[in-house]
């Protein structure tokens, strides 16, 4: 591929994550590949579904970082989000991300300006580099106005940098 430049555009660019939908890797059966790097449908099994993340606004970001190491791209693709509150309804949650993360996940993230990234499948890879890494942090908090809840960090490694999805994300 060749050089092409960069042409800065000019209008919003708002950061942050506005959703996040998360599914196991094996109700995926595949996404459908745009025109462009882009991903136009989700095809999923019988009973296949993303499941739906809130969270306060301004907790949760996703991020990418690109290392070229022994003559081939790593890219590191990783979603952190909090859910408040130290929990029995939480600790549920993350023991289901947990189990799901052996067999691996698939993400949809949706920023704060409507884009859609796909994480945890790529072109290359297809859905063999899933989300499969996950931690987590809970606290109390010290003090009556500390923030309390668990910080979730899902992270996949693959070899290409997050495709877009226009599609309807089916929930």
């Amino acid at each position: 591929m060749a050089l092409t430049g960069y042409t800065k555009t000019c209008g919003k660019s708002t950061s942050g994550v506005n959703a996040l939908y998360i599914t196991e890797k094996n109700n995926v059966t595949s996404l459908t590949k745009g025109a462009d790097r882009d991903y136009t449908a989700a095809v999923m099994n019988a009973l296949g579904t993303f499941k739906k993340y809130e969270f306060d606004q301004d907790q949760c970001e996703f991020k990418e970082d690109v290392a070229i190491s022994n003559g081939v791209a790593v890219v590191t693709q990783t979603i952190e989000f909090h859910l408040d509150k130290m929990s029995k309804i939480a600790a549920t949650e993350i023991d289901a991300l947990i189990n799901a993360a052996f067999c691996g996940m698939i993400a949809l993230v949706k920023n704060t300006l409507g884009t859609v990234f796909a994480v945890g499948y790529c072109e290359e890879q297809l859905k063999e580099r899933s989300i499969m890494t996950l931690s987590s942090a809970g606290t109390t908090g010290k003090a009556l106005s500390d923030a309390s809840g668990e910080t979730i960090t899902l992270t996949c490694t693959t070899t290409e940098k997050a495709y877009t999805y226009s599609g309807t994300i089916p929930v």
